[in-house]
């Protein structure tokens, strides 16, 4: 094993975890590797959300209907392997109209990205709840 010798040093011992070099070169490639997977995945979850534009069309959408100044935002919160759970968050003008409200937006979400669709085959269909 200590056949990698530059003059009379040994190469592959420095390379071992317990030696300040070798510590530092395992750090310094976990890092990057941390830092790819990273990347990876934050390019895997923007394709799921901008495949159907959602985050887009439901913003659209309840602005539309209440108003801008009522949308507080809508929000990723949970990603699965085959789903993208959002949070929209608004603010219904009165309690008695929130359940009316939220059927209204729930309809015209389903209308617009059946538009936004059409022309496209969609794998997995979009749901509301």
């Amino acid at each position: 094993m200590h056949d990698l010798t530059i003059g009379e040093h040994d190469v592959l011992s420095n390379l071992r975890p317990d030696s300040l070099t070798g510590a530092l070169l395992y750090l310094l490639l976990f890092v990057v590797l941390a830092l790819l997977l990273s990347r990876g995945l934050r390019a895997a979850v923007h394709v799921a959300l901008t495949r159907h534009a959602l985050i887009e069309h439901t913003t659209a959408v309840a602005a539309e209907s209440v108003g801008e100044h009522a949308v507080n935002g809508c929000f990723v919160t949970r990603i699965e392997p085959s789903a993208a759970v959002l949070e929209l968050r608004l603010r219904a003008p009165d309690a008695a109209s929130r359940d009316s409200l939220r059927s209204e937006l729930l309809q015209r979400l389903a209308r617009r990205i059946a538009q936004a669709d059409a022309g496209a085959t969609a794998a997995e269909p979009v749901s509301f709840s």
